[in-house]
């Protein structure tokens, strides 16, 4: 089914990572004609230890302050979304997770996107003690990870997709088949293709590429062996010469746990990442 991202999802704050993951999010989503979402939590902070010990007319001003701050947070996050929108012309929203809400709850907020984004490792805006598995496994939503450190201009004009030949691949294909359409240059990569010949047939991935190809995508297939190498290392040495803007890559489930586990490779990938991530399971 070709994914229509009406909606995409940004999770951000006022930082310098979440303002940069915001203003990529929108341009994303003017190029996909999506409504942007934007969404914080407004995570508990402590006051000075001198606050603790506040009693009477003193207590009221503590909890003034506290308002006048957050107040001033959310006018904050309401001006970035508001620039964003005047800026690419993108119809855009904020919506804020209060403090008191848990993390399965807090999920309820990007449950009605078609694509989550946030950024890596800060992971601004986020719930406290939320990580990209437990949001997986919660939503089911594909997601795209901006590494913090990332200094491209863009995301999704050069895509690499990690492809394997199997159920979480093809999955992640399909989810980020609205991307792969608009972009100016698809690889299809497949390492070490004759230790899984049972997934990718006599000839491995001309299948998929067929599939992208009919579907008006620009696709090259590149087969490459890794020669004992770790697979992560030759992804990230294949995206890194071909100057890729965003990796397609799949997540799996084990049968009868509800933890999403990303795999070797994509773990592998996210300690070290370097380029935007889309993730589906």
């Amino acid at each position: 089914m070709l994914s229509d991202y009406s909606n995409i999802t940004v999770f951000f704050d006022a930082s310098p990572e979440g303002l940069s993951v915001l203003a990529r999010s929108g341009e994303l989503a003017c190029v996909q004609n999506s409504h942007l979402i934007g969404v914080t939590s407004m995570r508990h902070e402590s006051g000075v230890p001198e606050e603790s010990f506040s009693r009477g007319d003193a207590i009221i001003e503590v909890i003034k302050k506290h308002q006048l701050a957050t107040a001033s947070k959310l006018l904050e996050l309401h001006h970035g979304i508001q620039d964003i929108s005047d800026k690419l012309g993108v119809q855009a929203e904020l919506r804020v997770i209060p403090s008191t809400e848990d993390n399965k709850n807090a999920i309820q907020h990007a449950l009605y996107s078609d694509l989550v984004i946030f950024n890596y490792p800060s992971m601004s805006g986020l719930p406290e003690g939320m990580t990209i598995n437990s949001f997986i496994s919660y939503s089911g939503l594909p997601i795209i990870v901006v590494p913090d450190s990332w200094l491209g201009e863009g995301i999704g004009k050069r895509v690499t997709i990690a492809w394997n030949g199997s159920r979480q691949a093809w999955r992640a294909v399909s989810d980020s088949l609205g991307l792969l359409i608009s972009a100016e240059e698809v690889q299809l990569l497949i390492v070490d293709a004759h230790h899984s010949q049972g997934l990718h047939g006599e000839d491995p991935g001309a299948d998929m590429a067929a599939y992208l190809a009919r579907h008006g995508v620009r696709v090259d297939l590149v087969n490459v062996e890794s020669d004992r190498r770790e697979v992560a290392d030759v992804i990230i040495e294949h995206t890194t010469a071909h100057a890729s803007d965003l990796l397609v890559i799949g997540a799996w489930s084990r049968p009868r746990l509800s933890e999403l586990i990303l795999g070797g490779t994509t773990n592998s990938l996210l300690k070290d990442v370097r380029l935007p991530l889309f993730i589906s399971r």
